[in-house]
């Protein structure tokens, strides 16, 4: 996945620039939503190796009736490096952007079980003020996890978690 994302930075970096000159930012978030889910289904993904499925038809099924000149363009530089399968990793790294233009951020929180909403709310707390942002807090229950919490900010991963540790603890010990 981390080359997928690779891939589609340039791409995701050149539409929110496009998007933000144009005062576009929440229309093209809404588009590439869309876009990625498309892509995301395993009919159309079946649609990207199909040697006899053309470019121009794979354009006209994101574009769809409402897309702009800027968007179809969009489309048809990814269609012709056969980009189109990254749309869903393009608008991840979009939205990232456009939160960070707009000093947000959502932090991505992994724990074994459920967190009080003071825990969240001093957790908020202590983002916001390192990461001089408003954060908001997406909450995941991960059962593979025996303690702790793993928290993703876009590339920023603390993982505060007791297997985080241990395997820290053996990787120090083993070199």
């Amino acid at each position: 996945m981390s080359e997928f994302i690779t891939l589609a930075r340039p791409y995701a970096r050149a539409a929110f620039s496009y998007a933000q000159e144009a005062g576009q930012i929440d229309q093209w978030e809404r588009w590439l939503a869309e876009a990625a889910a498309l892509a995301s289904a395993p009919q159309v993904r079946m649609l990207f190796t199909d040697p006899d499925q053309s470019r121009d038809d794979l354009v006209a099924l994101f574009a769809g009736d409402k897309a702009d000149d800027g968007l179809v363009n969009f489309l048809r530089l990814l269609a012709a490096n056969d980009r189109l399968a990254l749309l869903p990793e393009i608008h991840q790294l979009f939205s990232q952007y456009a939160e960070e233009a707009a000093s947000e951020l959502t932090v991505d929180v992994y724990t074994p079980g459920d967190m009080s909403a003071e825990q969240l709310d001093k957790l908020k707390q202590a983002l916001g003020k390192k990461l001089q942002r408003d954060v908001k807090i997406r909450t995941h229950r991960d059962d593979s996890l025996l303690g702790g919490v793993r928290i993703q900010a876009g590339d920023l991963v603390i993982d505060g978690t007791l297997k985080g540790k241990l395997e820290k603890l053996r990787s120090e010990l083993l070199n």
